[in-house]
């Protein structure tokens, strides 16, 4: 049985795929703990781990849309309604799993997964089986802008309230992103609250603070890191992060 299950989110080609291989590959080296990969993306075309447990075992996108006559959106949405139905099974298969680690790959269309039932109902299950947390991935390559790139950050609380999980948010593809951008945002919230009230102008230079303060009142212990799948840079800060969560929530006795 598991002992802790980390689930990656975030917006479509933020990479979740990419980062939950390097991830858990960084772990297992690093940490010596054993690692297992679940992929609940039932649109994955391939996959750059080996997964213990594989959704598309059940059904793949493009199966509902030829059963169900439906479009890739009413077929995802429509994955997440079976996936919830066979969730008793599912349980039963991450029980059996006898990894220290598991990691979630989730759905590329994050809303799917984050604001329909299926969301809550999955991370329910998996807080069943072992202490769980998630990873919320900002995209800086998508959210170059300041108060983009703060709105993305919102989101990663937004997800820990609906979700009811501790989320971690991390910006991902350190290799790509401007350093002006990288370096602002693991600065912290308060240095994005202090670049917000110099850099933005009219209604936004108002409510990007408060949104800011938000976070801080409800994510106080969050610190953000920066990470590259690719180069494995922030791999070993992001574990950090996660155990320090993992601590503060899970039983270590």
């Amino acid at each position: 049985m598991p002992r802790m299950i980390v689930v990656l989110m975030g917006p479509a080609g933020s990479g979740k795929t990419t980062l939950t291989a390097a991830l858990g590959k960084w772990i297992e080296e690093n940490q010596g703990h054993s690692v297992g990969y679940i992929n609940l993306d039932p649109g994955a075309e391939t996959l750059p781990y080996n997964p213990d447990f594989d959704v598309r075992e059940w059904f793949t996108i493009e199966d509902i849309m030829v059963k169900e006559g439906l479009g890739p959106n009413g077929a995802m949405i429509r994955a997440s309604e079976l996936l919830v139905e066979k969730s008793r099974e599912l349980r039963k298969i991450l029980h059996s799993i006898e990894k220290e680690v598991l990691i979630v790959d989730t759905p590329g269309q994050s809303e799917i997964f984050i604001f329909r039932p299926a969301g809550p109902a999955i991370t329910r299950l998996l807080r069943w089986v072992a202490t769980t947390i998630g990873i919320y991935l900002v995209d800086p390559t998508i959210t170059p802008i300041l108060s983009e790139a703060t709105t993305s950050l919102l989101m990663g609380l937004i997800v820990q309230l609906r979700l009811n999980i501790p989320v971690v948010p991390a910006v991902t593809k350190a290799d790509l992103v401007r350093l002006e951008l990288g370096e602002t945002l693991v600065i912290g919230l308060e240095k994005v609250r202090e670049l917000a009230s110099k850099e933005l102008q009219g209604a936004l230079k108002e409510v990007i603070p408060r949104l800011i303060d938000l976070m801080v009142e409800y994510m106080p212990s969050v610190r953000l890191v920066k990470v590259s799948a690719k180069t494995g840079e922030g791999l070993e800060e992001l574990y950090q992060l996660i155990y320090e969560t993992y601590c503060s929530c899970g039983d270590l006795t």
